[in-house]
């Protein structure tokens, strides 16, 4: 089963549309990357400030008000070089994120948006999942069947999804991303 024919069997329509957010984001950063676009434009489009969807962890607000963009921006001398710089090696690398991220310390930037650049250029290997969306897919589905404990069931499963998620889920979820 390929993204395109999963999202359709997603039970919020959201999701259906984060999926295709996400798969044209990530032909468009390959678009740049593979035509040699500018620092500015692989930068910016990179921690989602050409379109959200390209990372959601740069653009969600932060408990100060802000985002972790503006901080990117705002912190790091040359920042445009240093994320285009992060992003080019993510691209062509075969080595771990985290890795990668080493060689390219930038105020601000840390695991989780790298993780998300990383999962836009090569989603096989890279996956992001997090609790919030499990629970949430859960807790639908639940409902829906008419269960009275759907809260507690969808928390149960979501934690069990959760803590077993390995390579092999990761690939049966993402098969034929391409």
């Amino acid at each position: 089963m390929n993204l395109k024919s999963l999202k359709n069997k997603f039970i919020i329509p959201d999701l259906s549309e984060c999926v295709d957010a996400r798969i044209r984001v990530r032909r468009k950063l390959f678009k740049m990357l593979k035509r040699g676009a500018s620092d500015s434009e692989i930068a910016n489009y990179a921690i989602g400030n050409v379109d959200a969807s390209a990372n959601y962890t740069a653009q969600e607000r932060r408990s100060d008000g802000g985002r972790l963009a503006y901080s990117i921006k705002s912190c790091n001398r040359n920042w445009e070089q240093k994320v285009a710089a992060l992003t080019r090696e993510l691209w062509v690398s075969k080595e771990d994120t985290l890795e990668v991220l080493k060689r390219h310390p930038i105020s601000h930037l840390g695991v989780s948006v790298a993780t998300e650049i990383a999962m836009i250029l090569h989603p096989r290997r890279c996956c992001v999942i997090n609790r919030r969306s499990l629970f949430g897919r859960y807790f639908i589905e639940y409902k829906r069947s008419g269960k009275d404990d759907a809260l507690v069931q969808a928390r149960k499963n979501s934690q069990e999804m959760f803590d077993t998620f390995d390579s092999k889920n990761i690939e049966n979820l993402i098969n034929n991303f391409n």
